[in-house]
């Protein structure tokens, strides 16, 4: 489940973890939510632990808010790398 500045909460066989949201100064909010779920089906796809996968997601999501538009604020891996690598955030497995 998402909850916006307040990062995630994940249900994973009985367990539930919360996953901290990314501090941002957000520009644009649009289609972050689509970039937070496409993040996610990638990540579980490529058979990563769903915890992982939803921290890699809301990494994504927070990405996708300091950029404008919809589309166009979706990361590339390397964008989301390098993104991460500046700003000293933890990036969960790129796969």
């Amino acid at each position: 489940m998402t909850r916006g500045s307040r990062g995630a909460l994940v249900l994973d066989e009985g367990a539930v973890t919360s996953v901290a949201a990314v501090r941002v100064d957000a520009v644009d909010t649009s289609g972050c939510g689509d970039a937070f779920l496409g993040a996610l089906v990638e990540r579980i796809a490529a058979g990563e632990p769903l915890v992982g996968a939803v921290r890699r997601a809301v990494l994504v999501g927070a990405y996708a808010a300091t950029r404008r538009g919809a589309q166009s604020s979706y990361p590339t891996a390397s964008d989301l790398d390098a993104w991460d690598a500046e700003s000293g955030r933890e990036v969960a497995s790129a796969g």
